[in-house]
């Protein structure tokens, strides 16, 4: 008896030749004959013969790659389809589908999450922060606004801003309703404003074939050189008025 398994896994990707290569070898294994197909940024859908073909496919920034489609079938009794998309599809990130027997798809369907877990890079946790529909991440904005009060409070009170006698407690209340709703409309603009920048510093989909290798290298270097490290120094900045 045959059963189907599906799942999208919402999660950025890096993937290059050697993932590429062991999933084309395991659906040519378990399943049957490939074939492979990718969406590039010039409107033109490509296809590949072999998994080589893919792999040396030069990949300018004109006719980027920015989905890749790897299906195997045997008949109509067993079948898989893996899909690489970015954050422009529907649905981005790594979709999943498999058709045949049950140990098959138990057996394939491991051994695929195995290699799809590898492609995640370090940022991954990041890429959904500017996900406005995501409910969980409303949680998280509205902690953040009521950090930033607290923290402000804290320093207002460590520098003698406000004090502990009756009008400081007033003027720490106007303080904090002051500083409430603007805190939400300074988030709503770095949502609005910051979200394509964010997405291409912590892209949502990467694949290092051809010229996207280096173009990888250079963006890990903007991440780590620029972004990383003012987010580091500005903590620290932080720390240090807390506890001077």
């Amino acid at each position: 008896m045959n059963v189907n398994y599906s799942e999208t896994l919402s999660q950025a990707f890096v993937a290059g030749p050697d993932e590429l290569k062991k999933l084309v070898e395991l659906l040519q294994k378990r399943i049957g004959e490939v074939s492979i197909s990718a969406d590039c940024i010039d409107n033109i859908q490509r296809e590949f013969t072999t998994v080589k073909a893919l792999i040396d496919y030069e990949n300018p920034t004109s006719r980027k790659i920015f989905r890749i489609y790897l299906t195997a079938h045997e008949g109509f009794e067993k079948s898989a389809t893996i899909a690489f998309r970015d954050s422009s599809s529907f649905s981005g990130g790594v979709s999943l589908s498999i058709t045949a027997r049950e140990d098959i798809v138990l057996r394939l369907k491991d051994k695929i999450l195995d290699i799809v877990e590898g492609t995640r890079p370090w940022y991954n946790p990041l890429t959904r922060f500017f996900d406005v529909a995501n409910i969980k991440h409303w949680i998280v904005y509205i902690l953040l606004v009521f950090s930033m009060v607290i923290l402000i409070g804290f320093l207002a009170f460590k520098f003698g801003l406000i004090s502990d006698d009756k009008e400081g407690i007033e003027l720490r209340d106007q303080v904090r309703g002051f500083i409430i709703f603007p805190s939400f409309i300074f988030l709503f603009v770095c949502f609005a404003f910051l979200s394509k920048p964010f997405k291409c510093l912590f892209p949502l989909a990467v694949f290092t074939i051809g010229q996207g290798k280096s173009r990888f290298k250079s963006l890990k270097r903007v991440q780590w050189g620029v972004v990383i490290s003012f987010a580091v120094s500005f903590a620290a900045g932080c720390l240090l008025l807390i506890f001077k």
